[in-house]
């Protein structure tokens, strides 16, 4: 008798401790050189990104760069139900992103870095901005055209000091600026600048209209995130 309850409370003991003992996330943190500095990165890749077959990587920002595991988080579900990777840099300074040090050629390498982690297909790398982040992944995709297959931004869009970018891009990538439709803090007349100047260029562009989203992308990711990756999506490199 004596054994037996101590065997059963030996049981209960390891339950306890693999109950309590903290759970590994799927979300991973690595680290790539960038200019002899090691920069951070977050990445989720869902069941399956080791095989053989490559998935597409989408590339989220948020803010001013600094959210970059909130990032991942927001697209986890959608990525593991839609197989595709997700991952995101974090800026190098919590002021924002520096054109010097995140500009194109950080990018690149990071994308090599989530390159030798799992398979990504490179006909489908996709860049999307949230707020202050918008611009810089609108901008950074017009200079890389032909490395990006499509952006999607929301709740801001390209600057105009960035407009002189437009005619640089070698190739008409496709954009889609989202927004919500019940703000009466970011009216659609904000992006539609925007959209005006990539249409004159010929640029593909869509302005998405999410009927009962205010913007408040914390609360509205989910409708964002759907709607962004149904447009990402439909486009490849050629």
């Amino acid at each position: 008798m004596k054994y037996a309850i101590a065997v059963l409370l030996a049981v209960l003991l390891v339950g306890s401790s693999l109950a309590s003992a903290p759970q590994k996330s799927p979300i991973r943190e690595e680290q790539f050189l960038s200019k002899g500095k090691k920069r951070v990165y977050y990445f989720f890749a869902p069941e399956g990104a080791n095989a053989s077959t490559p998935l597409p990587l989408v590339i989220p920002l948020l803010g001013k760069g600094r959210d970059a595991k909130q990032a991942i988080e927001k697209w986890q579900e959608i990525a593991t139900r839609e197989k595709f990777i997700v991952a995101s840099p974090m800026a190098s300074n919590r002021s924002g992103w520096s054109g010097s040090l995140d500009g194109p050629e950080f990018f690149r390498g990071f994308v090599e870095a989530i390159k030798s982690k799992c398979a990504v297909n490179t006909q489908k790398i996709y860049l999307f901005g949230h707020k202050e982040s918008a611009s810089m992944a609108i901008a950074l995709a017009l200079i890389e055209s032909e490395y990006y297959a499509a952006v999607s931004s929301n709740f801001g869009s390209l600057d105009t000091f960035s407009y002189r970018l437009i005619d640089g891009a070698r190739r008409k990538i496709p954009v889609a600026m989202m927004i919500g439709g019940d703000d009466p803090f970011f009216p659609l007349e904000t992006i539609k600048a925007a959209r005006d100047a990539l249409n004159a260029r010929s640029f593909p562009v869509e302005i998405i209209q999410i009927p009962g989203h205010d913007n408040d992308y914390n609360k509205g990711f989910d409708l964002v995130n759907r709607a962004a990756w149904d447009f990402l999506k439909a486009h490849e490199l050629p």
